[in-house]
């Protein structure tokens, strides 16, 4: 097995606390939503960056709507493939919590993307608003409807390609 010094994506940012789950090393934290965080994280065998979304049990336990929430976004996300809706490769339980395994998307924020460019030309601007149309009319006829489609749940890939987050 592969010490956990021994990270060898240049782009992986490991905490000084450096927490393994399964065939995963957890890093900094890159999302904070209401009960969870997204952690950074990297698959020793298949050496591939991966977001980790950490849910502790302690939040499952207050709320029946937190684990009714968890549940569903791991079966919907576990069923869904489409370029344009963030993968979800696997589900983890500790005696801690659950951690969902999600594809990691490197182009950082759509809504950040749109503050500094402050202006989109058409021709990207229809590409965007494509994308979207394909990952919703997706979701849609599997029977799922998003709920919570906002700027702060759109994302993009290396190659500026919107990906939806979050349920």
């Amino acid at each position: 097995m592969e010490s956990l010094e021994k990270v060898t994506d240049e782009n992986f940012v490991p905490t000084d606390k450096k927490k393994k789950v399964g065939s995963y090393i957890l890093g900094r934290t890159i999302g904070e939503g209401s009960f969870a965080k997204v952690r950074q994280g990297f698959h020793i065998i298949a050496k591939e960056k991966v977001a980790v979304k950490v849910v502790p049990k302690k939040a499952l336990l207050a709320k029946e709507s937190v684990r009714r929430n968890v549940r569903r976004e791991a079966i919907v996300l576990q069923k869904i493939q489409h370029p344009n809706i963030v993968r979800m490769y696997e589900v983890m339980e500790t005696e801690n919590g659950y951690y969902l395994v999600l594809e990691s998307v490197e182009g950082g924020e759509f809504i950040k993307y749109l503050c500094i460019k402050k202006f989109l030309p058409e021709f990207e601007c229809r590409k965007f608003a494509r994308q979207l149309v394909s990952a919703v009319d997706h979701l849609h006829r599997s029977n799922i409807v998003h709920r919570d489609l906002k700027l702060e749940n759109f994302l993009l890939d290396k190659d500026l390609n919107l990906k939806i987050i979050g349920e």
